[in-house]
């Protein structure tokens, strides 16, 4: 299909200006719950013959649900998950939306922890001709993806958020150790910068450890944590508190870590609409379904207070449920699509983005994966806090043909930043990684961001209705045939990075502002 035939139902003038100042305005402070936009609840939009129309009062009542204390923050590793895949699985079943193969769940394996006494063997070479090695108490392994071993001169930081990305790359960094709560994020962020390993220098780490093995075992460089002792008496190396490890001139270390995965079986869950014309072409809508679970079974949940449950509205359970309503109605609008639509719920992206790194390796061998291929990967994650930053759609870059049809299907009167490259932190980047065009739908981090003030009541409900049905056409297009190929990025900071889409102007594409004219019908 061409551009100029493009089946812009969603949208039409006369209604732009109501429906862009309910839905571009910011989530509410308060926690009265989510504001619908109509009176019965359906988004106020021009409907007609075989068009997705997207219900918000039902979306919402979904995310509700799924966020709520019952599910316990959907911890990938607990029957609460378990819970979630079975309200989407019947609402799937009862909507006569087919799974792949005989059930909606998709097993694999994910690891989940590693045996008892893990260990990271260390040793430090002093530019004088000695080496010795720290002994193995006073080290903490933080996880290896592959037990590669490491050895490289060793450079200090004063802190992993602003350590210079030339001066540590392919080095063994020694670091201060983040507080507790931002470990993850911020190694997550420094292993763009490409370390060969990371040395965290602090306290001895509490239960926490095994939490950290877990989100961190993925990464492709040894991770270890060695208390200021050690780091002072067995290596060598001065503390200085603004300056943080200071490292003798010439050292070199090694690190090798040494331990093996458990493994434990999880599950994504995933329904089809077979393609009319052509099924072996699939377009995935996509979602992790899982979240950090609570205080006492979780990853890294902090309490507030008496509330011990991180539920999850914003994080994922929007972008669940946002999947869930688009299949509704498709389901329900008869479409029969040209291509197939796979409707994808992902488990572990908390973990490593355990689920769709799965799939992308090894799909079912059903329909329409035995021999089909993924055309196109849309990926909703965090898409409930619609506020004055707007929205973020990364990853136009991964294809010279996303542009062309989103300047088509418009900005629905939302402040939207389009951005080339590809963050590596959500369920797309699995994709991305075997050359698939992917796009990134995301509201922005917040305050709630892994806490357990990350509630239902602070969702954007009118803002969740617009993206919603936006998401809903451009799907709509693709399966209908529209072309898309997946394009070379131009440079490496327009690959896959680990920036939020929109912090480079260098790598955005453009910006449009709030109750900016919608595309042309």
């Amino acid at each position: 299909m061409t551009i100029a035939s493009l089946r812009l139902r969603s949208w039409s003038p006369c209604l732009a200006l109501a429906v862009s100042a309910l839905a571009c305005k910011p989530s509410p402070d308060t926690d009265e719950g989510p504001v619908v936009p109509g009176g019965d609840g359906a988004v106020a939009v021009a409907a007609s013959d075989e068009a997705p129309v997207i219900d918000a009062s039902r979306m919402l009542s979904d995310l509700q649900t799924l966020s709520s204390d019952e599910y316990a923050g959907r911890y990938t590793f607990s029957e609460d998950l378990g819970h979630a895949a079975d309200y989407l699985e019947a609402e799937y079943h009862r909507l006569g939306i087919a799974p792949v193969g005989d059930a909606y769940r998709v097993p694999f394996m994910a690891p989940n922890g590693s045996t008892p006494g893990q260990q990271v063997a260390v040793w430090v070479e002093d530019g004088h001709g000695g080496s010795r090695q720290v002994a193995g108490e006073q080290v903490v392994s933080l996880g290896n993806a592959d037990g590669t071993a490491a050895y490289a001169d060793a450079v200090g930081v004063a802190s992993l958020a602003r350590a210079d990305a030339k001066a540590v790359r392919r080095k063994i960094v020694l670091a201060p150790a983040p507080a507790p709560g931002l470990i993850q994020s911020e190694v997550e962020a420094f292993a763009a910068r490409e370390p060969a390993g990371l040395v965290l220098v602090g306290e001895r780490p509490g239960p926490e450890a095994e939490a950290l093995r877990k989100a961190l075992g993925a990464l492709p460089f040894p991770v270890a944590w060695v208390d200021v002792a050690a780091a002072t008496d067995w290596m060598g190396v001065s503390v200085d508190p603004k300056r943080g490890p200071v490292v003798p001139k010439g050292m070199r270390m090694s690190m090798a870590a040494q331990q093996e995965p458990v493994l434990e079986p999880s599950f994504n869950v995933l329904a089809q609409i077979p393609g009319r014309e052509h099924p072996e072409q699939i377009v995935m809508l996509g979602a992790h379904y899982d979240h950090i679970g609570t205080v006492s079974r979780g990853l890294m949940c902090r309490p507030d207070g008496e509330d011990t449950i991180c539920n999850g509205a914003d994080d994922n359970a929007s972008g669940t449920v946002m999947v869930l309503e688009v299949a509704r109605a498709f389901a329900q609008a008869g479409i029969r699509p040209s291509r197939t639509i796979v409707f994808a719920h992902f488990a572990g992206e908390e973990l490593g983005l355990l689920g769709s790194k799965a799939l992308a390796a090894e799909a079912p061998a059903a329909p329409p994966f035995g021999d089909g291929r993924i055309v196109a990967m849309v990926n909703l994650d965090m898409v409930g806090r619609l506020g004055e930053e707007g929205l973020a759609i990364g990853g136009v870059g991964s294809s010279d043909d996303w542009m062309p049809l989103l300047d088509e299907l418009g900005s629905r009167g939302m402040s939207v930043v389009y951005e080339r490259a590809i963050n590596g932190r959500s369920d797309h980047a699995s994709f991305y990684r075997n050359k698939i065009p992917v796009l990134f739908f995301f509201t922005g981090l917040h305050d709630d961001y892994h806490g357990p003030g990350d509630h239902f009541e602070r969702i954007n409900g009118e803002g969740m209705a617009t993206i919603a049905q936006l998401v809903a056409d451009l799907v709509d297009e693709l399966a209908d045939g529209h072309a898309i190929a997946y394009t070379t990025p131009r440079s490496a900071d327009e690959g896959e990075v680990m920036r939020m889409p929109g912090t480079d102007d260098a790598s955005v594409e453009k910006r449009t502002s709030a109750g900016a004219p919608p595309a042309a019908d």
